[in-house]
């Protein structure tokens, strides 16, 4: 955590004299700012399509290209790899975005003055909704087109690339090493590679081989029964084909020397398995070519022939084109925004604070003590401030006295009813998603990501044509959404807690104000009102969370071929898979995070001042300094009881620069 400040403070420190030396101040710093950001990733996007189209065979008719093809397994590191990338580039573009529409959602002045005057609020330092009725039609027409531009690119951006495995069909043949059989596959070593045993039984295990075709056991020894049997010529017993109706991965070798045994678990009720699939045979009913099976058999090693792996990564142009189109759409927005908007937006509460403080708000004068619980009509009497008067509850319209008796409250309280009823709705929505997906399943693989071989159901009998491989991408990027209302919802809680904590901190230290334009002994605001160490961490689960998901829910494809090549349909298949370690991975840090918040949110609200809720009646209430506190916005401030008396004999607390105490409990202030 200390290093986690220490950053902070450093790119605070650096940020805000960039600010100075810019010809752009205040809220365009930050839209500037996320323009560069966007703009970067668009030239990282557009990379990507050129990869794409300079490929080796470029995009086919179908508008899918090969961007890398190998061994499965380097594959599925490569598609890991790139969509880490794709979910850092999207996760700053994101983030971008909602800087862009929480400024354009942000109140002028003038529109606060006016909302004032009707007795009605606005919000402040959040993306709110509830501004959207009180702001110009313009921008929130920028601001629907943001968000709508938001969602293609958790449908699409995620399904712009993904993997391709494809297995070969293959025999498995036993040659001993005086055949024929072996002096040919000698001369053509090249096209083989040597496994010892321990290799082509971890290799020819799986279900299914994506690197090699045919594997030849190159046999030296062979034992006999000779009480039972007699001994044959060996030659006649080679080339053996053991049948596809076994595992060849539970073949029984001895870990010392190598020896396939008849019994001892190398078939089923003590049989052997005998060549071209013709079935099991018991080896005491059964010959081949009128000789005895032999006992045992002594694997020297395997040779695996080398085919062309053919497993890839690919890109899809249509997916890829429409992230392009709304990531230059999210980019033209926000230059528009910088270049032809000038109005002084009130972003944060030091924006508040500082404009109330510079001309105080007269429809709030003499409310000093009013907080976000008297704006509520429905709601019992606040445990922190008992009034005196309530001539409009809802609109605190009208001179009021109220009386100071702080009560300690929790951080969460700081929540509106609203943001935590999108919170608890948005993750439980998301996690029955999950466990409904887990009945979903077939098979259960304990394979991490996209190594997986867990198939949904409503997905398995899929067909593989182009147009439903896209389909199938796009279904398996849709969750991609849900978990964005995850974090807007729990960054939304994070933001409103994290305001109430700075804004309680004024009534115990003085200290400058966070603005987005600092003048004076003003202080930069934050990237916006959410702390560094709130925020970093929150854009990296944002990330994180979004690329773990990518790798509990996908795209499967599968190519199988024939030994000549050619592909299989009926064992081909495009499908949406599921990781249950990733799933769990998933659960497990949604559900630490959750209860992170929820720790947090129990953490006290030390009273110190009347909370604000992000309520502009509010902040304008604190702040009426005397008349002679200069410039008060501008230096370092603290809210308490201002010195000067005024009439009727009660107090005043206000916002002020000059000397200020605590006010007493029990005292009535104006």
């Amino acid at each position: 955590m200390d290093t986690l400040n220490h950053f902070a403070r450093s790119f605070d420190s650096r940020y805000t004299n960039w600010q100075k030396n810019c010809r752009y101040h205040g809220w365009r710093m930050g839209v500037l700012s996320c323009s560069c950001i966007v703009g970067f990733v668009l030239c990282c996007n557009i990379a990507l399509l050129i990869a794409g189209f300079y490929s080796k065979a470029g995009f086919n008719k179908d508008g899918v290209a090969d961007l890398i093809a190998g061994e499965e397994d380097v594959i599925t590191r490569w598609n890991t790899m790139l969509h880490l990338l794709i979910n850092i580039l999207s996760t700053i573009l994101l983030a971008g975005s909602n800087y862009t529409m929480q400024v354009l959602s942000s109140p002028t002045r003038e529109e606060i003055d006016n909302a004032h005057k009707r007795g009605d609020c606005l919000e402040i330092g959040l993306l709110s909704f509830r501004n959207l009725r009180r702001i110009s039609g313009k921008r929130v027409l920028l601001g629907t087109v943001l968000a709508l531009s938001s969602i293609p690119l958790h449908l699409f951006y995620n399904a712009s690339m993904f993997k391709i495995t494809t297995f070969h069909d293959h025999r498995v043949i036993a040659i001993d090493t005086t055949s024929d059989n072996f002096t040919q596959i000698r001369d053509r070593i090249d096209m083989y590679t040597k496994l010892n045993n321990d290799q082509w039984k971890q290799v020819y295990g799986r279900h299914d081989v994506s690197q090699y075709g045919d594997l030849y056991l190159i046999v030296d020894q062979v034992t006999f029964d000779g009480t039972d049997h007699s001994v044959g010529n060996i030659s006649s017993f080679f080339p053996f084909e053991f049948s596809t109706l076994y595992d060849v991965g539970n073949i029984a070798l001895s870990a010392e020397r190598g020896w396939m045994t008849y019994g001892g678990g190398a078939a089923p009720d003590g049989t052997w398995l005998l060549p071209n699939g013709s079935g099991i045979y018991n080896q005491e009913r059964f010959t081949i070519y009128g000789n005895p099976l032999p006992s045992s058999m002594h694997m020297a090693y395997g040779l695996a022939t080398n085919v062309n792996p053919q497993s890839r990564v690919q890109i899809s142009l249509y997916f890829m084109a429409a992230v392009l189109a709304f990531n230059f759409l999210t980019l033209i927005v926000m230059v528009f925004v910088l270049v032809s908007d000038r109005a002084d937006y009130i972003v944060t509460l030091g924006d508040a604070s500082a404009s109330f403080l510079e001309v105080p708000d007269p429809n709030t004068d003499g409310k000093c003590l009013l907080w976000a619980g008297d704006l509520q009509p429905k709601r019992s009497e606040p445990q922190g401030i008992t009034p005196a008067s309530h001539d409009n509850a809802r609109h605190a319209i009208g001179p009021a006295t109220s009386i100071w008796q702080p009560q300690q409250l929790k951080l969460s309280t700081s929540v509106g009813l609203d943001k935590n009823l999108a919170n608890f709705f948005s993750t439980a929505g998301f996690l029955i998603f999950i466990l409904v997906c887990c009945t979903q399943t077939g098979k259960v693989s304990w394979r991490w990501g996209t190594a997986s071989e867990s198939i949904l159901k409503i997905s398995k009998n899929s067909s593989l044509s182009a147009k439903n491989t896209l389909f199938q991408a796009w279904l398996a990027n849709a969750p991609q959404i849900m978990l964005s209302f995850c974090y807007l919802s729990i960054n939304a809680v994070c933001t409103c807690m994290a305001s109430a904590q700075e804004w309680d901190s004024f009534g115990m230290h003085r200290k400058g104000l966070r603005v987005t334009n600092p003048r004076g002994e003003q202080r930069s605001t934050y990237f916006l009102q959410l702390p560094y160490r709130w925020s970093i961490p929150l854009i990296i689960l944002s990330g994180f969370s979004h690329w773990l998901l990518s790798q509990t829910i996908f795209l499967v494809q599968v190519d199988y071929l024939n030994r000549d090549g050619l592909l299989v349909s009926d064992k081909s298949k495009a499908a949406v898979g599921i990781s249950f370690p990733s799933l769990i991975v998933l659960v497990v840090v949604w559900l630490a995070v959750v209860f992170a918040v929820g720790w947090a949110g129990r953490q006290p609200l030390r009273f110190r001042m009347p909370p604000a809720q992000s309520s502009s009646l509010v902040i304008s209430a604190a702040c009426h300094p005397p008349a002679t506190d200069i410039d008060p916005h501008l230096r370092l401030v603290k809210w308490g009881v201002i010195e000067q008396p005024v009439v009727h004999g009660h107090g005043h607390c206000s916002f002020s620069s000059s000397r200020v105490k605590k006010p007493e409990i029990g005292q009535m202030y104006v």
